[in-house]
C-alpha cells in the first residue's frame, strides 16, 4: 500500500515537471484561468452594480446591464474605466434637516396629485452650494411638471438660484435634474443641433452630487431662462416668454416696474393680439425661418414634446423685432413605430399621438398651416436629413460628445450613444419629403399679389 502511495506521488511529479518543461501548455492553462476568473470578478462586479441600482430604485436599468452581460458585452468595463477619468465637477449640497423634510413632504404631495403645481415649485429652501472649492449661497426647490421628476426614491430633480451676485458656470439659475428625464446625451444633442443652425441653446453639463453628505450620483444640470442665458448666446437682452392665448413674460412684475422693459413688453403683448385678431401678419411676429428650423429638429429628434406650448418659449430679439423659439426637452431617442410617426408638415397618423396633439392647439396649428412656415421648414428639412450633415455634425463635435458621455459612464457605464435614430429618423424625413421618385414635386416659392410661385 505504501508502495502504490510512493509510485502514484511521483507519478504526479512527472506530471508536474512535464508541464512545466511545457511552457506553451503552461501558458494556456494560466490565460484560460486568468479567463475564468475575470469571468467570475465581471460577474459579481455586475451583481454588486446591479444591487446599487435597485438600491437607488434605477431597476429597469440593472435589466439593461444584464441584458448586455447575457450578450458578452464587457464594454462596461472600458467605459467604467472611462468615466473615472472624466474630470466629473463635484457638487456639495448642505441644506438644514427641517428644510429636507419640508421637501421630502412637497414631494409625497406631488407624488399623490400626479404634477408638480406652481406653489409647491415656489416654496424655496436656503442651502450651501460648493463646487470647485467654492461655496455660494443658493436656493433650492422641486422643479418640473410631471412626476417622473420624483418617482426616484433616493433623488428627484430640483432648481438652484444662485443669491447676491455670484454665478455658477455662468448661470444664475439651473436646474439639477435626473439624467433620464433629459434622455441623458439626448437633449445635449439638441442643444448643440440647435446652435449649429443658429438658434439659442442653453448650458447643459453632469455634475456629481452629494447631499448633506449623502453621494447622490450625477445630475443633469440645465440652464434657466434668464437674461444669462440671452448674453451667453451673444445676443441683446430681450424679453423671454411663452405664447399662450395671452402672452406669458418670464417676471413680469419687474419688467413692468422699469419704464424701458415696460414699454417693450406692452409692444409684444399688443403685436401677439394683432395677431391673433388677424391684424399682423404671424411672419411679422414670430421669426418663421428659425421657427421653421427648430420644428424640423423636433423631427430629426423624433419627439414633439419639445413643442407642446407649455415647453416651448420665445425670446423677442430686439434688433430684428421678432421672437425666436427656445426648445427643450427632447427626451430619449430611440426606436420608434413608423405607422404612428408623421412629420410637422405631415397630417397626424393616429389619435393620441404627440403630432395629434400639436395639430388640437390653436396657436401651434396657426404655425403650422403659415404658407411662409412650410417653406421654411421644407428647406430646412432638407438640409438636416441628409447623412452628410450628421457626419459632419457628429465630427465637429466629437471631442466634446466623448466628453459629455464619458461623464454618463461614471453613474452609468452600461450607456449607449443614440446617434444610431438619428440617422434612422432621417431616413423617414426623406421618404416624407419624397414619397415617390416617379411623382412631381411642388414646393410653395412666394406669393405676390394674385401670382403663386411654384418650384418644381
Amino acid at each position: 500500500m505504501k508502495i502504490k502511495q510512493q509510485n502514484n506521488g511521483s507519478n504526479r511529479s512527472r506530471e508536474i515537471l512535464d508541464l512545466l518543461k511545457d511552457k506553451k501548455s503552461l501558458r494556456v492553462w494560466i490565460l484560460r484561468l486568468a479567463g475564468v476568473a475575470a469571468v467570475v470578478v465581471m460577474f459579481f462586479a455586475a451583481l454588486g452594480y446591479g444591487a446599487y441600482l435597485k438600491k437607488t430604485g434605477d431597476t429597469g436599468y440593472y435589466k439593461h446591464a444584464l441584458l448586455k452581460i447575457a450578450d458578452l458585452d464587457f464594454s462596461f468595463i472600458k467605459n467604467y474605466a472611462t468615466g473615472k477619468l472624466s474630470g466629473l465637477d463635484k457638487v456639495d449640497i448642505d441644506i438644514k434637516f427641517k428644510h429636507m423634510l419640508r421637501l421630502q413632504y412637497l414631494r409625497e404631495q406631488a407624488r399623490e396629485n400626479g404634477m408638480i403645481t406652481d406653489e409647491q415649485k415656489n416654496e424655496e429652501f436656503p442651502a450651501k452650494l460648493t463646487i470647485n472649492g467654492v461655496t455660494h449661497d443658493v436656493k433650492i426647490a422641486l422643479t418640473g411638471m410631471m412626476t417622473v421628476h420624483l418617482e426616484n426614491d433616493s433623488k428627484w430633480s430640483f432648481e438652484v438660484k444662485v443669491k447676491g451676485g455670484d454665478t455658477i458656470k455662468g448661470m444664475k439659475r439651473f436646474g439639477m435634474l435626473l439624467p433620464d428625464t433629459r434622455g441623458y446625451v439626448t437633449d445635449w444633442l439638441g442643444m448643440e443641433l440647435m446652435k449649429e443652425r443658429g438658434m439659442m441653446g442653453l448650458r447643459v453639463d453632469f455634475v456629481d452630487v452629494s447631499i448633506n453628505g449623502k453621494p447622490k450620483g450625477i445630475f443633469y444640470m440645465e440652464e434657466r431662462f434668464d437674461k444669462y442665458l440671452v448674453e451667453n448666446n451673444s445676443l441683446r437682452e430681450g424679453i423671454i416668454f411663452k405664447l399662450q392665448e395671452d402672452l406669458n413674460p418670464y417676471k413680469e412684475s419687474q419688467l413692468m416696474e422699469s419704464p424701458g422693459t415696460r414699454d417693450q413688453l406692452l409692444m409684444i403683448k399688443r403685436m401677439w393680439q394683432d395677431v391673433l385678431a388677424g391684424n399682423l401678419e404671424l411672419g411679422k411676429f414670430l421669426d418663421l425661418k428659425k421657427v421653421a428650423q427648430a420644428f424640423a429638429i423636433t423631427d430629426l429628434m423624433n419627439n414633439r414634446h419639445a413643442l407642446y406650448r407649455f415647453n416651448l418659449r420665445f425670446y423677442f430679439n430686439p434688433i430684428t423685432g421678432l421672437a425666436e423659439p427656445i426648445v427643450r426637452e427632447w427626451g430619449a431617442l430611440h426606436k420608434n413605430d413608423p405607422n404612428q410617426w408623421s412629420i410637422i408638415l405631415e397630417q397626424p397618423r393616429e389619435v393620441g399621438t404627440q403630432r395629434y396633439k400639436l395639430e388640437q392647439d390653436k396657436v401651434l396649428k396657426m404655425i403650422f398651416d403659415n404658407l411662409e412656415f412650410k417653406r421654411y421648414y421644407l428647406q430646412e428639412a432638407q438640409v438636416i436629413s441628409q447623412p452628410q450633415f450628421l457626419d459632419q455634425f457628429l465630427a465637429k463635435n466629437g471631442d466634446k460628445l466623448h466628453k459629455i458621455v464619458s461623464k454618463v459612464y461614471t453613474d452609468w457605464p452600461f450607456y449607449d450613444l443614440p446617434t444610431y435614430f438619428l440617422y434612422e429618423n432621417q431616413k423617414y424625413i426623406q421618404s416624407a419629403l419624397a414619397p415617390d421618385k416617379d411623382h412631381i414635386i411642388a414646393y410653395f416659392g412666394q406669393q405676390k399679389d394674385y401670382e403663386l410661385n411654384v418650384q418644381i
